[in-house]
């Protein structure tokens, strides 16, 4: 068994025990949906990213890359571990904001939006570098984004069908 195979294994398990999670803690309907797309991502994110930082590290302990060429510490080993490791944070701010848009708190869909738009900002240019890596999670950042944007278009419709007078309010002196 490889250590993709326990990545993939990881991402699925994970998945499953979030948006269990997101059920009981009360998530229904589009804010389970979201947050169980937004959450897959955060995981993604926080399970490979871990087994990246990983394996370079246990390159550069080892002294060779995948090539068999010396791999030493130097600009490259330092971005990749930096762009591991922040990858790591937006994927952990992405499943607490996922968790919070479970409860309905007013900012999470806000805090998983600009979490995602992130992650598309990093990852977009890598597209040309590293196609296996960058093409998967600019998909998956993209729906998680367009399914949070639905959930916000939700949003606004139900403030509107509550308050009808707040979808045409003017500002009064």
């Amino acid at each position: 068994m490889s250590i993709d195979h326990v990545v993939v294994a990881l991402i699925g398990l994970g998945t499953i025990v979030f948006i269990g999670h997101l059920r009981r803690r009360g998530a229904r309907g589009r804010r389970w949906f979201a947050g169980g797309v937004a959450g897959l991502l955060g995981i993604v994110l926080v399970v490979s990213m871990s087994a990246h930082c990983v394996d370079v590290v246990g390159r550069l302990l080892a002294g060779t890359g995948h090539d068999g060429k010396p791999f030493a510490y130097d600009f490259r080993a330092y971005a990749l571990l930096l762009l591991g490791l922040v990858l790591i944070r937006l994927g952990a701010d992405l499943l607490r904001a996922c968790l919070r848009l479970g409860r309905s708190e007013p900012s999470a869909r806000a805090g998983a939006l600009r979490a995602t738009a992130l992650v598309l900002f990093l990852v977009v240019p890598l597209i040309p570098l590293q196609r296996f890596f960058a093409i998967p999670l600019t998909v998956l950042s993209t729906a998680a984004l367009l399914v949070l944007a639905w959930l916000g278009a939700d949003e606004r419709a139900r403030a509107e069908d509550v308050n009808p007078s707040r979808a045409y309010s003017t500002s009064r002196a």
